[in-house]
């Protein structure tokens, strides 16, 4: 009993050390020193301006999640690899990011490449977000375009600790409170998430 135990746990041991060995976890391996936002129920509010290409759509998200340390890790994963999704509709595929800390600041950077039909080339552009930490009951996230004639404004978030998860989440998920569009609350109802899910969505899609 004692021995299949034992390589139960060795087992488990191995297959911990591949995941945090693999491409996708180094490439998204956070600095040591990161700011960790306190555990519990924090609001995001997610604004997106109209792109200077096509219609002038201007998009607000706003999200309650429940964070613990692991899933506050998962959100940066995430809200990175959302931001990649959204060049690679305009057929842009991002390198690795590059992290870096300075002052309270982590900032993740990631060149982008590919065909823009409306510039009529092959474009190259440099995909920034900063992620500012006042205090660990409180940040701010922009995530700038840079060249290439993307014509993308600056993407903000907003976050805030409002208290203690309610008992109906655990730490990971996320709810969806509203969802406008020029101003006009698209939603019928609030859409239950993910972290860790959606973060593994994005990884599949990607390949890496």
């Amino acid at each position: 009993m004692i021995s299949v135990l034992a390589r139960c746990l060795a087992g488990l041991t191995t297959l911990a050390a591949a995941l945090l060995g693999s491409p996708a976890a180094r490439a998204f391996a956070l600095p040591a020193a990161t700011p960790a936002r306190a555990s519990g129920l924090w609001l995001i509010d997610e604004n997106i301006p109209p792109s200077a290409r096509g219609p002038a759509v201007r998009t607000r998200k706003v999200w309650r999640v429940c964070l613990d340390r692991k899933a506050d890790r998962a959100l940066h994963e995430l809200d990175v690899r959302e931001d990649r999704a959204r060049v690679a509709v305009d057929g842009l595929r991002c390198d690795d990011p590059v992290y870096a800390l300075t002052d309270r600041t982590l900032t993740s950077t990631m060149r982008c490449r590919g065909a823009l039909p409306a510039a009529g080339a092959d474009i190259t552009t440099t995909l920034t977000r900063m992620t500012h930490f006042a205090s660990n009951q409180e940040a701010r996230s922009e995530t700038v375009m840079d060249g290439g004639g993307h014509g993308r404004g600056r993407m903000v978030s907003t976050m805030r600790r409002t208290g203690p998860c309610p008992g109906s989440m655990k730490p990971g998920a996320r709810l969806l409170l509203h969802w406008t569009v020029n101003g006009e609350e698209t939603l019928k109802g609030q859409v239950r998430g993910n972290i860790f899910r959606q973060a593994g969505e994005h990884r599949r899609l990607t390949a890496h």
